[in-house]
This record gives structure tokens, C-alpha cells and sequence, in this order.
């Protein structure tokens, strides 16, 4: 029943068959069938079916709760199983947030594959507000997350690395040639800026405000890349972390403003649950991000 609940997990989570099927790289007559099969097993029907989407029913609602359990514990015995062995290897799952899971987190992961190849890492990029209710729930063993993070019970926040946003324009912008930029310049054109609930949003609209600026227009862009393909188009102007906009600087598609008020400095910060319990991976992961991480930061946000 393993697979079949983790499938039943995935459509849940994922709010659809095709979905889930997307994620767990499977078909998705294959996802069907297993939550049909964990369906006949329990003798009731879990999810109420439409043309558009998938809801849990009642029971639904009480097997999914119990799966995560089931599915959480199993991975920890399979650890605890492998850490007498003295081997770090195994599936850890990491979130986080977009500018470092973008930006930062594929170097170093490859690093750490390279000394412990037997590790499964399954990452997940989601804004600040998600990956820290996924860590909370243990959906994600670890979490990287952005700007100033509000403790909670049951978490443990660490400090990671500073990380310096900067104001950028496509390289054809009237602003790039302008030195400094004021605060009724940039008020005086468009912004682009994140959902709410991003780390990144939380400090795009503390910096409009600390320097007075209400912008004639604002458009409210779901991701970083799309952010930086519409600042490349003419859209408008916007803060971004130096890491995030490194490659487009060095192409020279897009320029840094000189501006008031930065670079405007955040702190990424580990994020981990509060627990006697933790897998020898995520420990030995965590201690590389400590001993790495400001480093890597530090090269990516290098401006050109």
C-alpha cells in the first residue's frame, strides 16, 4: 500500500491526477488505478471527482492525514535504518524560496551530490510563506527561505547568508543613463513586483514605502523569471536580489538603477522542525549550507 498511498498524497496535494502524475513521473491511468486500488482496500471512496477537479470527501479527509504519518514515518525508520550503517544516502525534500532555490541552491546541491551520491534530494520552489507551512507540517525536511522570517513554534530559524537586492531596468530604459535616479523618477514608472507571501514581495513593498514611492502602475507577477522576462520587455522596473539578475547583467540586457536606498540587504535563513529526530541528511545537507552557503551567495551576487 506504500506506493498507492504516496499517490493518493500526490493527487491531493497536487489538486488533480494529471498533476501528480506530472510529479511523481508517472501516467496518469497509472495514478488512477492505485488510488482505485486504495479505494477497494479501504472498502469507501475518498475523493469526490469533477470534470475539473478533485476534492476529498469526508474519509478522504481522514486518510490523507494518517498517509502523511505512514509515509513520514516510514522515511524515518529507512534513516535511522541507513545511519547505523554509517551511510548518508536516502530521499530528502527541500524547499525553497525562489531567488536562492533558483539562483543558489542547484551549485550547491551538486556539490553535495558529488560527495554523497546516494542521496535523493527532491526539491520544491514555492514562496517564503509555503515553504515555511510545509516545513511545519513536514512535507519538507528543510526549508531556505528569504527576509525576516517571524519565529514559530515548533521551527528552528537559522541564519544563512546576507543577500543584496538592487533596482534594475532593460539596458534600453531611460533611467540606466541617469545618475542617481530619484524617488520622483521611479514613482514616475512602472513596477513589477511578487505575489504576496514572497520574501521578496515583503521587501519590494518595505523599500516603496521607506522611500515614499507610490508607483502610477504596479503589475504583480507570480515568479522571479517572470519578473526579469518582463523587465527585459519594457514593462517596467524592479528590485530583485543581485543573484536573480546576475546572468542578465552580465548579457547586458538588463542594468542596475542607481538609486536611493541600496542595495537594500535581507538575510536568507534555514529553516528546519524542532525535533530529538534528525536524519543524518538533512543534518550533514544543513552543515553544508552553513559551511557553504555565504560563500555562494557571495560569488552570485557579484555585479558585473
Amino acid at each position: 500500500m506504500d506506493r498507492a498511498l504516496e499517490t493518493f498524497v500526490a493527487v491531493v496535494e497536487h489538486g488533480g491526477f494529471t498533476h501528480a502524475a506530472n510529479a511523481l513521473h508517472a501516467t496518469q491511468p497509472a495514478v488512477s488505478q492505485q488510488v482505485r486500488l486504495l479505494e477497494q482496500y479501504l472498502g469507501v471512496q475518498l475523493l469526490e471527482r469533477t470534470t475539473k477537479r478533485v476534492r476529498l470527501n469526508r474519509a478522504g479527509e481522514v486518510v490523507y492525514y494518517y498517509a502523511k504519518q505512514i509515509l513520514q514515518l516510514q522515511r524515518q525508520m529507512e534513516r535511522t535504518v541507513q545511519e547505523l550503517s554509517g551511510d548518508v544516502a536516502g530521499r530528502m525534500t527541500i524547499g525553497a524560496s525562489y531567488t536562492f532555490g533558483e539562483c543558489v541552491l542547484p551549485h550547491l546541491v551538486a556539490r553535495f551530490l558529488q560527495r554523497y551520491p546516494r542521496v535523493e534530494p527532491v526539491i520544491e520552489i514555492a514562496n517564503t510563506q509555503r515553504v515555511m507551512a510545509c516545513v511545519e507540517a513536514g512535507t519538507f525536511d528543510l526549508g531556505i527561505v528569504e527576509g525576516d522570517v517571524v519565529p514559530r513554534d515548533g521551527l528552528l530559524v537559522e541564519p544563512l547568508a546576507t543577500d543584496a537586492m538592487v533596482v534594475v531596468a532593460a539596458v534600453n530604459h531611460p533611467l540606466c543613463n541617469v545618475r542617481p535616479v530619484s524617488v520622483e523618477m521611479l514613482a514616475e514608472t512602472a513596477w513589477l513586483i511578487r505575489e504576496p507571501g514572497s520574501g521578496t514581495r515583503f521587501h519590494q513593498d518595505r523599500f516603496l514605502e521607506q522611500l515614499g514611492i507610490v508607483p502610477r502602475r504596479i503589475m504583480s507577477l507570480g515568479s522571479t523569471q517572470v519578473i526579469k522576462e518582463g523587465v527585459e520587455a519594457g514593462l517596467g522596473i524592479t528590485l530583485l536580489s543581485a543573484c536573480a539578475v546576475r546572468r542578465e547583467l552580465q548579457h547586458g540586457s538588463l542594468c542596475v538603477l542607481a538609486t536611493p536606498g541600496t542595495p537594500v540587504l535581507r538575510m536568507f535563513s534555514v529553516v528546519t522542525r524542532r525535533t530529538q529526530f534528525e536524519p543524518a541528511v538533512v543534518k550533514v545537507f544543513r552543515e553544508t549550507l552553513r559551511e557553504q552557503g555565504a560563500a555562494w551567495v557571495k560569488q552570485l551576487s557579484q555585479v558585473q
